[in-house]
């Protein structure tokens, strides 16, 4: 999981070109130290949102990358969008987690706290229903899960 195939950041449409190859050969599992280098990089949304739809394919994902999905949700300077994304990424991922026990230091339940801490300051309403309703989808897995 150590391979970062994105090269310059700076370098917008090729780095889109090879998320969407690496997505649709189901390689981003390969790719998640390179994934969460998109998710941290500030200068360009369009790579952030388009890396928070394309990590709904991981399948086994880090710690480190669910983290980096959690911090995309809590930061309040990010757009809105953006957050919303981040909030159906992580109620995928958390579920994801909920399922492997090898995951150091992340839980499903860990990533619901944080999506229902969200929940405690005024958003926009958009934001409050995505964040509901990925609590909504951790809460079913959990409930799947037993």
């Amino acid at each position: 999981m150590s391979h970062d195939p994105f090269g310059s950041l700076e370098d917008w449409g090729r780095v889109l070109v090879t998320l969407e190859k690496l997505t649709e050969q189901g390689r981003l599992d390969h790719v998640q130290p390179g994934l969460i280098r998109l998710l941290r990089y500030r200068d360009n949304w369009k790579l952030r949102e388009h890396t928070l739809i394309a990590v709904r394919q991981v399948e086994n994902p880090s710690a480190d990358l669910v983290t980096a999905v959690m911090n995309v949700l809590m930061d309040i300077y990010t757009f809105v969008d953006a957050r919303i994304l981040a909030a159906k990424a992580l109620a995928h991922l958390g579920c994801r987690v909920g399922l492997i026990d090898e995951v150091p230091g992340v839980d499903t339940d860990s990533v619901r706290s944080v999506l229902a801490s969200q929940l405690e300051s005024p958003e926009a309403p958009v934001l409050t229903r995505a964040i509901e309703g990925a609590i909504r989808k951790l809460d079913e897995s959990l409930v799947a899960a037993r």
